[in-house]
């Protein structure tokens, strides 16, 4: 059996902001991460939204990076392996930000890149 990359990498800021999340949630809570329409930016690429749930569908790929566990319809993770999911802080915002690579060239500002 051919083992596969990991869906998402996370960086060192992003890991601790989803464990400082997650641990005002109940235990069993996870991360889970959709691709959605870029909401109109005009960036070309797509748009994601992370939500906190507490099971993930019986459809989702569940993934556990060092006690962060997060999910992604299964629909989705050609679409996203490879990705990573970054947290920054400044002046203009703070947030998560996910780069990913089966969508190079499509990065912008909104956030959803």
């Amino acid at each position: 059996m051919q083992k596969l990359s990991p869906i998402f990498e996370l960086s060192p800021a992003a890991k601790m902001k989803l464990s400082e999340v997650l641990s005002k949630q109940s235990p069993e809570s996870l991360v889970r991460v959709e691709l959605v329409e870029s909401g109109g930016c005009g960036c070309g690429g797509p748009g994601y939204a992370m939500s906190i749930v507490r099971a993930a569908p019986a459809t989702d790929v569940v993934e556990d990076l060092e006690g962060v566990k997060l999910s992604v319809p299964s629909e989705f993770v050609d679409a996203v392996r490879g990705s990573k999911i970054d947290y920054v802080e400044s002046l203009e915002r703070s947030g998560f930000v996910i780069d990913n690579p089966n969508f190079a060239g499509s990065s912008c500002g909104c956030g959803g890149h």
